[in-house]
């Protein structure tokens, strides 16, 4: 799913506020939902917006979400932004998880994340307490 703008630029592929899609979706390029899918969703870069909800499984190099998910996540990068609501296991290399945001599931680390970690080339941060 792809559509092109007047001077060339791609434009994201969107399922629209009030849109119900039943079954699996998938795009080579930018997508947005701000509607809800009920399936599988595949994307290169995924935004789930505030109004936007998912049930089934998501693949992705970058996913970033706002809005209601709820299955499995496979993605290079997630975001998961102020006011969201994730119900799922996360099978990830980098994760962000805003404080004001819900989450519930499992997280696992990709194997190439990993890797990385291990070869030195992925810088990693330890939390530390405070004693206050």
């Amino acid at each position: 799913l792809r559509s092109n703008s007047k001077d060339g630029k791609v434009l994201p592929t969107i399922i629209g506020m009030g849109v119900e899609v039943v079954g699996n979706v998938t795009s080579s390029s930018d997508f947005q939902i701000d509607g809800s899918v009920d399936g599988q969703v595949v994307a290169k870069r995924l935004v789930i917006t505030e109004t936007g909800h998912v049930n089934g499984e998501i693949i992705a190099d970058v996913l970033e979400v706002w809005g209601r998910v709820n299955g499995r996540i496979k993605a290079k990068t997630v975001f998961i932004r102020d006011g969201a609501e994730v119900l799922a296991d996360i099978l990830h290399g980098e994760i962000e998880i805003s404080r004001e945001a819900r989450l519930e599931g499992s997280l696992s680390v990709m194997q190439e994340a990993r890797d990385r970690k291990r070869s030195g080339s992925v810088r990693t941060y330890e939390l530390l307490s405070q004693n206050t």
